[in-house]
Formats: structure tokens, C-alpha cells, sequence
């Protein structure tokens, strides 16, 4: 009896200890890279990625820094001309829960309006735009680099600051838009 109860409780021994052991370790890897794949599609003409820092790996809310780009080349728009800008982003990303988050950033760059709808003049302007977005992300899978899909369908982009305005019909001024985003990121 003795024989087999000694080889029994060392195999219970090994498998206690097993078990209390955590399976799955919050990530510890530090950047991310991510492009937007909705935007060049709608409303189209507009690139956006960005280089994401986190600030706190090994934890389930790794909130991050990031600085990115949006590029939108030259395109005509009825109630403008024919606009262009190129911008710099710097932003933070806070996660509420390992999936929901919320994005708060601000871009720094160069409009450009060429032949104005409305006197014909050109335009060239330093514009400040801030934005802000909730998420959820999707991890899909991966063993060394982490692709995932963060959804942003609540957000809402504005232009602060425009060093030289520009005429836009029916308008007075800028307006705050609605934006929504998909980004498709790599963890590293």
C-alpha cells in the first residue's frame, strides 16, 4: 500500500504546484506600431500610423505615449479648394480595462489651400488639431509579434488653432467632426 500511495501523492504534490502557478503573464514588451486601414478608404485620402511606448509592461492596462503622422495629399473639396496637410501626433493612450481604452492627442503641422473656392486666393496655414477616441481591442493571436485590431468608433476631431484662416462656404469657422478609426497594430 505504502508503495502505491507515496508515487500517488507525489504526482498530486506536482500537479497542486502546477496549478497554482499563473498560465498567462501580462505583456512586457514596450512599443507597438499601428496604421489606420480605415482612413485611406473613408473618408479616404487620409494615412495615419503611430509608434506607441508603454508605459507600464507586465501589467493588463499598459497605457502608452505615442507620436505619429496623418498625411492627407492634395485632393479638391467643393466648399474649399484644393486642400493638403501633413501633421505630426503626439498622444496618450489610457486603458481602462486590458481592451477598452481611450485615445487623447494633438497634431502639429502645415495646412495647404490652393485656389480657394471662395476668392481664389491660396493659403498656407501651422494648424493645431486635437482629437479624441474610445476603443476596444482585439488581440489576434501571435507568439512573438502581437497583431491586433483596436476599434475606435467613438471619436471626435477638432482644429484648435489655424495660424492663417481660411474661407470655407457656409462656414464662419471650423467645426469639431465626428471621426471614428480601425487601427491595425504589431506589438513587439
Amino acid at each position: 500500500m505504502k508503495k502505491f500511495l507515496s508515487p500517488l501523492c507525489g504526482l498530486f504534490s506536482m500537479l497542486s504546484t502546477q496549478a497554482q502557478t499563473p498560465t498567462a503573464a501580462p505583456p512586457t514588451s514596450r512599443l507597438s506600431a499601428e496604421v489606420n486601414i480605415l482612413w485611406p478608404i473613408f473618408p479616404g485620402n487620409l494615412y495615419n500610423g503611430k509608434v506607441l511606448y508603454n508605459l507600464r509592461p507586465g501589467t493588463d492596462r499598459p497605457s502608452a505615449m505615442y507620436l505619429g503622422f496623418n498625411v492627407r495629399p492634395q485632393e479638391f473639396r467643393e466648399d474649399e479648394g484644393d486642400w493638403s496637410n501633413w501633421e505630426a501626433l503626439v498622444g496618450y493612450r489610457h486603458y481602462f480595462t486590458s481592451r477598452i481604452n481611450f485615445d487623447a492627442q494633438a497634431g502639429f503641422g502645415q495646412g495647404t489651400l490652393k485656389k480657394s473656392v471662395v476668392d481664389g486666393r491660396d493659403y498656407q496655414s501651422f494648424d493645431v488639431e486635437v482629437g479624441a477616441f474610445l476603443g476596444y481591442k482585439l488581440p489576434l493571436g501571435g507568439k512573438r509579434v502581437k497583431p491586433y485590431i483596436n476599434l475606435q468608433p467613438l471619436g471626435v476631431l477638432y482644429v484648435a488653432y489655424q495660424s492663417e484662416k481660411h474661407p470655407i462656404v457656409g462656414q464662419s469657422s471650423e467645426k469639431p467632426i465626428y471621426a471614428g478609426a480601425v487601427q491595425f497594430g504589431l506589438r513587439f
